[in-house]
């Protein structure tokens, strides 16, 4: 594993739990996210940053949406890792 992937997890795993200790607060509010819930929102923002906001808020998460639900089945890894990389590249040459 390269030092950049690995650098990468971990900061994902982080943020993570930084939002899983945040729900502890939150809940007597009604507030709470999943671990799944908390990935997603890491994956929109890492997504969101890589396509150098070219595209709209509404336009990432459509197409997270069916990406998540259609082609990956539920699998966060497989969605980051395959289709929004490139979707990304897609975005950020203009195509």
């Amino acid at each position: 594993m390269e030092e950049k992937d690995w650098l990468k997890i971990f900061s994902a795993q982080n943020q993570i739990q930084k939002v899983m200790e945040m729900n502890r607060q939150t809940e007597r509010f009604g507030l709470a996210l999943t671990q799944e819930e908390a990935r997603l929102q890491e994956i929109f923002y890492t997504f969101k940053n890589e396509t150098l906001d070219e595209i709209t808020d509404d336009e990432l998460l459509e197409f997270m949406r069916e990406q998540y639900e259609e082609k990956c089945c539920g699998d966060t890894e497989y969605m980051e890792g395959t289709f929004l990389s490139d979707f990304a590249q897609m975005v950020r040459s203009g195509k």
